[in-house]
């Protein structure tokens, strides 16, 4: 579903205007769109990515905001080919050997704290553009849609909301909820949100399904 469907649905589904000129606008939907697939990627663990971030160098702490998991990270070294990172706890005294060290390039090791704070070990020596890949569980943020580079692409209505389909309806029933809520409508907020959080529950169940699949069948193909 894309975005440009997503505000069909939502005029189409609750047509009533709140009475203020710039109800209807584009960006008035849009700004409930973007909120509303950033709630359903966060409490379903449905959507999982890869953002990228520039490496400057003597900086050794990194901030992806769309990522709130992250489950592996890569650098960049200096022939141009990516290398896994070990991950460690910020808070493990094994890790303050690499966190304290002389810079260096690449860095071996990271720490992840507070969701998305990402703290390089040792710290780099060397500039890179988007030389850091983080690979985990994101929200959608501002942009959908993002070139080869991992450069955000310019939000348009053709965008294809990036969560997996069948998370698509919990998020259009949690922009009517939203729609409702502004309009002070809370008989119909009310009906919405019933229907958000059933959709809510079917992407949440699908996610943990599917996730189990993939780690059963990681662990058949490692025997």
């Amino acid at each position: 579903m894309t975005r440009g469907e997503i505000k069909r649905r939502g005029r189409m589904y609750y047509p009533e205007s709140p009475g203020s000129t710039g109800w209807d606008a584009p960006f008035a939907l849009d700004s409930l769109i973007k909120d509303a697939a950033n709630e359903v990627a966060r409490l379903t663990d449905c959507y999982e990515d890869i953002r990228y971030l520039d490496v400057t160098a003597g900086t050794q702490t990194y901030c992806s905001s769309d990522t709130y998991r992250p489950t592996a990270v890569f650098i960049k070294n200096s022939s141009g080919s990516w290398a896994r990172m070990r991950v460690m706890r910020s808070q493990d005294d094994n890790f303050d050997q690499y966190r304290f060290d002389a810079q260096a390039d690449p860095p071996t090791h990271v720490a992840c704290r507070g969701g998305n704070q990402i703290l390089l070990g040792p710290t780099p020596s060397v500039t890179r553009a988007a030389g850091l890949m983080i690979e985990g569980y994101v929200q959608p943020g501002e942009y959908w849609v993002y070139d080869s580079g991992g450069t955000a692409v310019s939000p348009t209505d053709i965008d294809e909301c990036p969560l997996p389909v069948w998370a698509h309806d919990a998020v259009v029933y949690n922009v009517l909820t939203k729609r409702a809520e502004i309009a002070r409508d809370f008989n119909a907020s009310e009906v919405f949100r019933r229907q958000y959080k059933t959709h809510l529950g079917d992407a949440e169940a699908k996610a943990g399904l599917y996730r189990a699949r993939s780690a059963k069948d990681y662990a058949v193909r490692q025997f």
